[in-house]
Parts: C-alpha cells; sequence; structure tokens
C-alpha cells in the first residue's frame, strides 16, 4: 500500500517529480503521507469521538529465518467519515508486543483504517486497510534491521461478522501486516507478520 502511494506520487505528481530529481525523498514521503491525512480529517461529515470499538489480535512473524510470537491491540478513538453503514474511515491507537527467544520489543502508534463492508452468503463481511505512523523499542526485531525507531506499518485484512445484536457485534479477521522505514533511513529490511484478529462493538 505504501508502496503504491510511493509509485503515484513519484511519478503522476509535480511535487513528487521534482522531489525525485532532488533526490529528496524524506521530505516528499513525508508530505505526501501528511497530506492523505489532512485530506481525511477536513473531508469528513462526520467527525466524532467512537471509542465503542476494541480490537484484540494473536500472531506471528512470516520470517522463515526467525520466529516470534506477537500481540497486537487496537483502540478506535475516532470515526472521519462514514456513508451509507458501508465505508468507514476511522482512526486507531495501535499497541503491539513482539518477543522473540532473546527479547520483548513493543511498538506503539496511530492506525487510521478504511473499512468496507457488504454482505455474502447472508453474512456480514469487511475488507480494512490502513497506514500508520508508529514508534518501535528496537530497530531491529526477529533478524530484519529496521534502519530507526520511528516506522510505518501497513496494514490489510478481511473480516466476518460472528454475532450482532443491536450495536454490539463480534468480528473474527485475518490481518496481514508489513512495517518498514519507508526510506527514512539507510537500512530498511521490513518486517512482516500476520495475525488472528477478534473485534468486540458495544
Amino acid at each position: 500500500m505504501l508502496r503504491f502511494a510511493d509509485y503515484f506520487f513519484f511519478k503522476h505528481t509535480s511535487l513528487g517529480l521534482y522531489c525525485k530529481r532532488q533526490d529528496n525523498y524524506k521530505f516528499a514521503k513525508i508530505f505526501f503521507i501528511s497530506g492523505l491525512f489532512f485530506l481525511l480529517y477536513n473531508n469528513s461529515h462526520a467527525q466524532t469521538i467512537d471509542m465503542h470499538q476494541f480490537y484484540l489480535a494473536k500472531g506471528n512473524s512470516l520470517s522463515k529465518s526467525a520466529s516470534s510470537e506477537q500481540i497486537m491491540i487496537m483502540q478506535k478513538i475516532l470515526t472521519l467519515y462514514t456513508f451509507n453503514e458501508t465505508f468507514t474511515v476511522e482512526t486507531n491507537i495501535v499497541y503491539e508486543l513482539i518477543s522473540e527467544s532473546k527479547e520483548t520489543n513493543y511498538l506503539v502508534g496511530t492506525m487510521p483504517l478504511l473499512k468496507w463492508g457488504f454482505d455474502l452468503i447472508q453474512r456480514r463481511f469487511v475488507l480494512f486497510g490502513g497506514i500508520g505512523v508508529n514508534y518501535i523499542s528496537s530497530d531491529n526485531i526477529v533478524g530484519r534491521n529496521l534502519g530507526g525507531n520511528f516506522i510505518f506499518s501497513d496494514l490489510i485484512g478481511i473480516g466476518i461478522n460472528l454475532y450482532r445484536f443491536y450495536d454490539y457485534e463480534i468480528d473474527l479477521s485475518y490481518v496481514f501486516k508489513h512495517i518498514s522505514n519507508a526510506g527514512f533511513y539507510k537500512d530498511n529490511e521490513g518486517f512482516n507478520s500476520h495475525y488472528l484478529m477478534i473485534s468486540l462493538k458495544l
């Protein structure tokens, strides 16, 4: 997702082409990502505090060279946009623990999510994805060199509604997550993981 954003920005916008010629990728990426958040926030019609949804996920690394056990917690804090209860843009606070054989590292940050709900075979499904900004306690996790502590995370997933009663809902989702520094540091090996996640809406 972040790579697609890079491609679009550098290939199809005048500012991106200028930054590429000047070899100033860091400035370009800061400008582009900040602009996305700004547009989402200022074009929303339903900026409301909404802390009634909670996510809990258990996962592990997709690396073949080393293994990890991971826990991710997300708390929804703000609904930025809603359209016919089908498309939703929300902002979450995320906290993640990544445990390997010798140490445990933590990640904290924000995770805006774009969610699309649809009905199929008499069940409610949801597709979701987002790009977050994070701080991680170590720049080397599960043998992967992230280059620094300031990183980005891409998340994409699909979920199914297990229970719904009025405003109470329980969803079960599969999530793929990638973290990297998007070229802000010299080293950028990145780290991939996947999760099984339960969502509780109260």
